[in-house]
């Protein structure tokens, strides 16, 4: 029979708390639930608070990712009606100065010829002043949308966050009572006072 030595004992002991250490660090955020209905006394209502907690951050975290992208088309819409908005005002500046020039032109006509081109002239300029008030109107739709989403979005994301910081807070009030106490602890708490 082999014996043993204070030393190979000594390595043993340190292999076997490596290992429950490194399996201990494994373990998921459910094998944490389950880890606090074994050890603790009522550990199901431990073990539901934390798995409450751990859904609640869950949901906030989904409902944040939902406000980003609800903020960013909402700041994208904006951009888009700001642009629409610019490039339609430019055309109905170059329309008005086009009909400006043009009518000053006009009159001088001697056949029913130049009379259609002029009027031709007149609708291309009225057609793209018209495209212009389109631009803008459009692109004033879209950053009221954009607003709204942003609106929306931010609000998202506040309810986001709280619901996040609900769930930790849950939580680690959880984790804190089952957290092992010390051996000093133990001695205050079971002294006569």
């Amino acid at each position: 029979m082999r014996q043993f030595s204070m030393k190979s004992a000594g390595v043993m002991a340190l292999a076997a708390a490596l290992a429950a250490t490194a399996c201990a660090s494994n373990k998921t955020e459910t094998d944490f639930a389950r880890q606090i209905e074994v050890q603790q006394n009522g550990g199901a209502v431990l073990s539901g608070a934390w798995s409450y907690g751990k859904e609640a951050e869950i949901k906030g975290l989904k409902l944040v990712a939902e406000s980003d992208k609800l903020i960013a088309g909402g700041e994208k819409k904006v951009r888009e009606g700001e642009t629409l908005i610019s490039n339609g005002r430019a055309e109905i500046a170059a329309q008005r100065a086009a009909y400006v020039e043009a009518v000053g032109a006009f009159g001088l006509a001697t056949s029913p010829k130049q009379v259609k081109a002029e009027i031709k002239t007149l609708r291309t300029i009225a057609e793209t002043w018209d495209n212009g008030h389109d631009k803008v109107a459009r692109g004033e739709k879209l950053i009221k949308e954009g607003e709204k989403d942003l609106a929306d979005g931010r609000s998202k994301k506040r309810k986001g966050d709280a619901k996040v910081a609900e769930g930790r807070e849950q939580m680690r009030s959880v984790e804190a009572r089952t957290a092992p106490t010390t051996e000093a602890t133990t001695i205050e708490t079971s002294l006569p006072q």
